[in-house]
């Protein structure tokens, strides 16, 4: 099924990976997971040459290995980046492409880190569908009413989110409605984080107009409830 999905890219698809050791105790069991990632991406290049590209980095060339990284906005290494045109997924080593049992670290009774589930083939297809589908999903967060601010770094900001999310290839937006009284046809999701302030009924029914024709909405709120 990998196979046939890389064969219906409709365009050259270029992998990206950033492996270093972990620190002990998760040292081999990194290995482990990279080595087999490695292999999946090795297999899947040599099957479909012309759709897939895979380009190893050796992240002991630091100075390369970071430029890299910025070129491709990542900020941390174990990641497989997969990209076509201006679509972008990133896989991670611990999370999306293996499962880990930390085991027990106690000398008395010590058990060794172990993968529970290799998740490579998955992960990588998962991928490919995203960077294939042609526009990104379009994500609006709300602004004016004091929530918490996207772009920041302080600890109750929400700037790793957006982060998150843009290497994950979303579009990510603020939407403002003293800057625009509707939300865009084209958006999928609108995001309200922590509002300190109350939307108006003007503001609740572009809302509700964006939901009824489709749109989605993600809500967080804080302790301020009106």
């Amino acid at each position: 099924a990998l196979a046939e999905l890389i064969e219906k890219q409709p365009a050259r698809v270029d992998v990206d990976t950033f492996f270093q050791d972990l620190d002990e105790p998760l040292t081999q069991v990194g290995r482990e997971a990279q080595g087999r990632m490695a292999e999946l991406l090795f297999l899947a290049q040599s099957h479909a040459p012309g759709k897939l590209k895979v380009r190893e980095h050796d992240t002991r060339d630091l100075a390369s290995a970071e430029a890299a990284m910025r070129e491709l906005g990542v900020e941390e290494p174990n990641v497989v980046v997969v990209h076509s045109g201006d679509q972008r997924a990133v896989l991670r080593l611990l999370t999306d492409v293996a499962r880990v049992d930390l085991g027990n670290p106690s000398p008395a009774q010590y058990v060794p880190p172990r993968i529970t589930s290799f998740r490579g083939e998955e992960a990588l297809a998962r991928a490919l569908k995203r960077v294939s589908r042609g526009k990104p999903p379009r994500i609006l967060y709300s602004t004016g009413h004091a929530e918490r601010d996207l772009y920041g770094s302080q600890p109750r900001d929400v700037g790793a989110m957006h982060r998150l999310l843009v290497n994950d290839g979303f579009a990510l937006e603020t939407w403002d409605w003293k800057q625009s009284s509707e939300l865009p046809e084209d958006a999928d999701v609108l995001v309200v984080v922590d509002p300190k302030q109350p939307f108006s009924e003007a503001e609740s029914g572009a809302i509700e107009r964006f939901l009824r024709r489709g749109g989605r909405l993600l809500a967080a709120p804080g302790q301020h409830v009106f």
